[in-house]
């Protein structure tokens, strides 16, 4: 193969070499910047977890009271109403419920604003994706023209 005419001092053999190293550099690159990607992932999900702990707690207690005790109570206070102010048991029963439902959607609209308040600490990772994906778009097409 002494007859090849050589390139910048190199023969042909030598460009799918290069060619070769090139993309497993390339690879090498983009699965160390996954892996990066998901740690810093993991730790947003760690900081919204600790975060939304006063949120997640409205929203179960404010569950827990719509589906639980509160039926019960409420019958109790709407037996006493009508005991000592005479009030009919229709129009007492109806609107200790409305305000019971009133009261766990105040509660549950409270835990939830919080819960997504905390989410935004994803913003983090997101931005860090970007970032890394123009990164290795610049790469790529830097490697595409040479």
């Amino acid at each position: 193969m002494e007859s090849q005419t050589t390139v910048n001092g190199k023969t042909p053999e030598a460009a799918p070499k290069a060619f070769a190293r090139s993309v497993g550099q390339f690879g090498s690159e983009a699965l160390t910047l996954m892996e990066l990607q998901l740690q810093l992932a993991w730790e947003d999900l760690r900081d919204v977890s600790r975060q939304a702990g006063m949120g997640l707690a409205a929203m179960v207690f404010g569950a827990a009271c719509a589906l639980g005790g509160l039926p019960v109570l409420v019958f109790g206070i709407s037996e006493t109403l009508i005991y000592f102010f005479g009030w009919e048991r229709w129009a007492t029963l109806l609107a200790l419920g409305f305000t019971t439902v009133a009261l766990s959607a105040g509660l549950i609209y409270f835990g939830v604003k919080k819960v997504f308040r905390n989410l935004s600490t994803f913003e983090r990772s997101k931005a860090e994706l970007v970032r890394n994906l123009d990164w290795l778009r610049t790469l790529s097409a830097r490697a595409s023209r040479h």
